[in-house]
């Protein structure tokens, strides 16, 4: 599994810097200045959006090392990272059940779980844990029967 903290500080990076990147770039366009022009210095019209031209470029390598935090985080999880369980998210959704990973040809091989619950069944009746998986079968009480 990857790092989640560096999941996060990969996100925020990435997130932030981009949309604040192309915000600038649209005041940019806003203001006069075209995509292929070569030298926004060379005419008057483009004056007001001329300081904008190192911001964006901070804010692009700013994303550029967002990026190589994902690609330590990501190879370094292959190599090192903690091993994921077999339902690492608890999802109640059938193909999680797999006895094995990666699955075999067929998913559950010569077994096919019977599907008995929702894809989405979390918390019912308050049961402890969150989710249910969808080959559990329903209890008296969750299915209606009495």
């Amino acid at each position: 599994m990857m790092d989640d903290r560096l999941g996060k500080i990969h996100f925020w990076l990435i997130s932030v810097s981009m949309y604040l990147m192309f915000v600038l770039m649209h005041f940019q366009g806003m203001g006069g200045a075209l995509r292929r022009m070569f030298d926004h210095n060379a005419y008057e019209y483009t004056a007001g959006v001329r300081g904008l031209h190192l911001p964006i470029s901070i804010l692009g390598f700013i994303a550029a090392g967002a990026q190589a935090i994902f690609l330590w985080n990501f190879f370094w999880s292959i190599f090192r990272g903690k091993k994921a369980d077999a339902n690492p998210w608890q999802s109640a959704g059938l193909e999680w059940s797999t006895p094995a990973s990666p699955a075999p040809h067929g998913n559950w091989g010569d077994a096919v779980p019977s599907v008995n619950r929702w894809p989405y069944d979390y918390t019912p009746n308050g049961k402890t844990p969150d989710f249910v998986p969808q080959a559990e079968l329903a209890t008296p009480v969750e299915s209606g029967a009495k």
